[in-house]
């Protein structure tokens, strides 16, 4: 009988612990905290303890777009408009337009699935990141676009070429003070995703002139 009376005691213990799972911890998103501006650069621990950035994969695209930009060189495209007439792009413009439009489309989808406002330390970096892309890249001055040089407008200013590995040093330079292994993933696949989805893009296949 005494045995009985310790096994039922053990399984009511066991019973109530199935039931009564452990209180987890509540997911605290620190990249919606408001950036300070005192962030240091890091040290050569906290470097190898995080996510390389830039990344590897990011170098070897930038050296892989180089090349399929200077391939491309020499090329037009006639896109069609709807409810207008076509646009005729020079191969830098297609280029750069492509590649800011993924660079946005990647910063705005990392924005908006975490909710970050504009103050907050996630956004400040990546937001600085795109600014800086946009920068550099120079765009046409037709269509839809972030960036309009109206001086190159007016001047009739050709769209420069354009070197990916600029991007490669804008996300060294943005991620020398920032530790979270998240926000540097994120910094890295922004510029992976547009630089891929520029060379993949099918206005390139489609309406190349001949």
């Amino acid at each position: 009988m005494k045995r009985l009376i310790q096994v039922a005691s053990v399984l009511s213990v066991l019973a109530v612990g199935a039931f009564t799972a452990p209180a987890q911890a509540e997911y605290v998103d620190v990249l919606m905290n408001p950036a300070t501006g005192n962030e240091t650069v890091l040290t050569a621990t906290q470097e190898a303890g995080t996510v390389v950035a830039p990344s590897e994969s990011l170098r070897e695209l930038a050296a892989s777009y180089n090349a399929w930009y200077a391939a491309e060189e020499g090329k037009t495209y006639t896109i069609p408009v709807a409810g207008g007439s076509s646009v005729t792009y020079t191969c830098q413009e297609l280029a750069n337009k492509k590649l800011m439009d993924f660079i946005n489309v990647r910063t705005d989808f990392y924005l908006g699935f975490h909710r970050w406002n504009s103050e907050s330390y996630g956004w400040t970096k990546l937001d600085a990141i795109r600014n800086q892309a946009a920068n550099v890249i120079d765009q046409p001055v037709h269509g839809n676009f972030r960036k309009v040089d109206l001086w190159a407008a007016i001047n009739g200013k050709a769209v420069r070429g354009f070197d990916a590995n600029t991007l490669v040093s804008i996300v060294g330079n943005e991620m020398k003070d920032v530790y979270s292994s998240e926000l540097r993933t994120y910094a890295n696949e922004v510029m992976i995703f547009a630089l891929r989805e520029t060379m993949r893009a099918s206005e390139f296949k489609m309406y190349a002139d001949q």
